[in-house]
């Protein structure tokens, strides 16, 4: 899978289609900035996998409609825009987050994090932020990810995330609900430094479990 960073103040090359003018239109200011980077991102992911630099859409749930062959998936802070593009493999689906680690972060574990995790996450000390961060962006990541086949909210402790060393995939969990397709979950999250400084970078890979057959 192929990551593409852009700040969010890069303009597309080229220029966005009439048909992303389209979507562009129907967003608030600070979101247009993001949008323009996002598609950016898009279009560098896009190339560096082998597919083309085609216009994209926005679909129903607000996902990225990428070139039929293709999975993609974009996420965006005020800063930086990423996104995440592959060749189809069967009915997979991925998933990108990124996030800043920032000096003064809102504690969010009692919503993001399962009472494993956060019996888990208490027990680490000053690393306990940082590693609630990295919980948070998995969760986005895996969101994304899975959206396509459940297309509902999903709360963060629906989805529980096996612990494990940075950088190195994991499996996460998720009970459906009557009628919706059990899943097999993959997700990875690493740590990087960019232009505009230190980012935590996620992303996940979803498919149905009678696809592992």
């Amino acid at each position: 899978m192929i990551v593409g960073v852009r700040t969010a103040l890069a303009v597309p090359e080229p220029p966005l289609s009439p048909e992303e003018h389209v979507d562009l239109s129907e967003l608030g200011p600070a979101r247009r900035v993001t949008f323009v980077a996002g598609r950016a991102a898009m279009r560098a992911a896009l190339e560096a996998s082998g597919g083309p630099r085609a216009s994209v859409r926005r679909d129903d749930r607000g996902a990225p409609i990428v070139p039929e062959g293709y999975v993609g998936s974009i996420s965006h802070k005020e800063i930086v825009a990423v996104a995440l593009a592959a060749r189809a493999e069967g009915t997979a689906r991925v998933g990108v987050d990124v996030e800043i680690p920032r000096a003064s972060m809102i504690d969010v574990s009692q919503r993001v994090l399962t009472a494993e995790e956060l019996a888990f996450a208490d027990r680490l000390g000053d690393g306990r932020s940082r590693h609630v961060l990295r919980a948070f962006s998995m969760k986005e990541a895996i969101y994304k990810a899975i959206d396509p086949f459940l297309r509902r909210y999903v709360g963060f402790r629906e989805v529980a995330i096996a612990e494990g060393p940075l950088d190195a995939p994991r499996v996460a969990t998720f009970t459906p609900r009557p009628g919706e397709p059990a899943l097999v979950i993959e997700v990875a999250c690493a740590e990087l430094a960019s232009p505009e400084g230190e980012l935590i970078l996620s992303t996940a890979r979803a498919r149905p479990a009678w696809a592992t057959h």
